[in-house]
């Protein structure tokens, strides 16, 4: 009977046939252990899975860490490289750039070299007349002296009229505003001949006044020694320059016959000392730019 009862307990079939209540019983009872234990086996299968999918997705972020951490020490390397990169760059910019402001200061200076040089061998080339015949240097200089030392006499005279003018303007008032041209009483005026005029052709004076700059200022050029002696003269015979310093002192007189040291100036028929004055500074001031133009 036990023997009929243990297959009954473990064979589904003889349950299934019907046995007697006694054995209905004893059958629940291992059904019911029977379902405690695969429900404790399924507990064990969920609690791993759940240990395995916690592991796995624990092992995922531990990736995703390691990652993230490899790519930032990638970018601090890179920017690390980066920036030494650019501290080569700029060191290699900042020696090329002093390799350009030596070479520039080097091409600079022989340009400069080379100025000088070509100025020398210039200005030996046009004083050789000059510095071959020693007395005719010194008389050049001395005509030029003379003619500084006249010329002098000359804005001093045209000063005093110019001021005797003022005076006489300011006594007479406006009845001599119409008058305020007129020379006093004891100077008619300056006259043609009264014009300290160079003594020689503008080349020439040109080289003479640089000789002169040359000889007062030994450490200038001989080019900016003629740039000078060509500003000077400039000055002294521009046109509008003349006639605001000295054009008011001019005599208003007729030429008439008397042409006495106005060679070999030519003049015009009923013209006056003030008009031929101004028509030679004119011409002098065209010769004077032509010959500055032939010189360079």
């Amino acid at each position: 009977m036990c023997d009929d009862d243990a297959e009954a307990r473990h064979n589904p079939l003889l349950r299934d046939l019907g046995c007697d209540v006694s054995h209905g019983e004893s059958s629940d009872s291992d059904e019911s252990d029977v379902d405690m234990e695969e429900q404790a086996h399924r507990a064990r299968v969920s609690r791993w899975r759940y240990e395995r999918e916690r592991s796995a997705g624990a092992a995922r972020e531990m990736h995703v860490l390691q990652a993230i951490r490899m790519a930032r020490e990638t970018r601090d390397a890179m920017d690390r490289s980066n920036h030494l990169l650019r501290l080569r760059l700029e060191r290699d910019d900042s020696a090329l750039w002093a390799d350009d402001i030596t070479a520039q200061q080097r091409e600079r200076a022989a340009a400069g070299a080379a100025d000088t040089l070509h100025s020398v061998y210039t200005s030996r080339d046009e004083w050789a007349a000059m510095d071959g015949d020693k007395h005719t240097h010194e008389m050049a200089i001395e005509k030029w002296r003379a003619h500084d030392a006249a010329w002098v006499v000359f804005a001093e005279r045209t000063l005093f009229l110019k001021q005797n003018s003022k005076n006489k303007l300011s006594i007479d008032g406006d009845d001599a505003f119409e008058k305020q041209t007129d020379q006093t009483d004891d100077d008619p005026g300056i006259r043609f001949q009264d014009v300290p005029w160079p003594p020689c052709s503008w080349a020439d004076a040109i080289k003479v006044v640089a000789l002169l700059e040359k000889l007062e200022n030994p450490n200038h050029s001989n080019a900016t020694c003629r740039k000078r002696a060509f500003r000077k003269l400039t000055l002294r015979w521009h046109p509008d320059k003349f006639q605001a310093k000295h054009g008011f002192a001019c005599s208003g007189d007729a030429l008439g016959g008397n042409t006495q040291g106005m060679e070999p100036h030519t003049t015009e028929p009923n013209e006056t000392h003030a008009n031929a004055i101004a028509r030679r500074v004119r011409c002098i001031a065209q010769e004077l730019n032509d010959a500055w133009r032939e010189g360079k």
